[in-house]
């Protein structure tokens, strides 16, 4: 028969039914299974950890030049060495090789003092030009760089008609910035 919350009567069987349940859970296979983990020493968990650090650019300074993949950047070797930012108006900008050749497509880049990464989706118009990309810093085994985001917030705008007085909602777009994170084994950001 199906329990019914509203009988006690039969409380005490469906009590006495729990505890048989419980009692009948096999703990020493659960034990066993623990017991046959891989167990680790100190000194292989700091063997472990240490391959975190074990990236060329951790181990490095960062090399100047445009990565042009994360396994570039990974490993430290940008494939375009020589490299300059040609302004085209405002903050619009390209990257050129030595050539004058636009760089359309990179992961990051160094210019000797700032690193950056390549804000995707701030492609202005076909012909590689770029708008503010990110700066990115290393923070301890990774690197980090602030995203702008904007949100909407909502407000109201009064209009004044005549003898009335008409609130009107509208929203107010704001800027903030998103800290990222750059994972150093797979390439996401997070």
């Amino acid at each position: 028969s199906v329990f019914d919350a509203k009988d006690e009567s039969k409380l005490p069987f469906f009590c006495f039914a729990l505890e048989k349940m419980l009692e009948n859970i096999n703990y020493d296979l659960y034990l066993r299974g623990i017991e046959n983990k891989k167990k680790m020493s100190v000194d292989g968990i700091e063997k472990y950890n240490a391959g975190f650090m074990d990236i060329p650019v951790l181990k490095e300074p960062v090399k100047k030049g445009v990565f042009a993949t994360f396994e570039e950047f990974k490993n430290n070797q940008p494939s375009i060495i020589s490299f300059r930012k040609r302004k085209l108006k405002n903050k619009i900008y390209e990257l050129v090789d030595e050539k004058d050749n636009a760089i359309l497509h990179y992961f990051a880049y160094y210019d000797g003092q700032n690193l950056v990464i390549n804000k995707k989706g701030s492609r202005i118009f076909d012909g590689g030009s770029f708008h503010e990309n990110y700066s990115m810093f290393r923070v301890n085994n990774t690197f980090q760089f602030f995203e702008d985001d904007s949100y909407s917030s909502p407000s109201v705008v009064v209009v004044t008609s005549g003898n009335y007085i008409i609130p009107v909602p509208t929203s107010n777009s704001r800027k903030v910035l998103v800290p990222r994170e750059l994972d150093l084994e797979t390439g996401n950001i997070y």
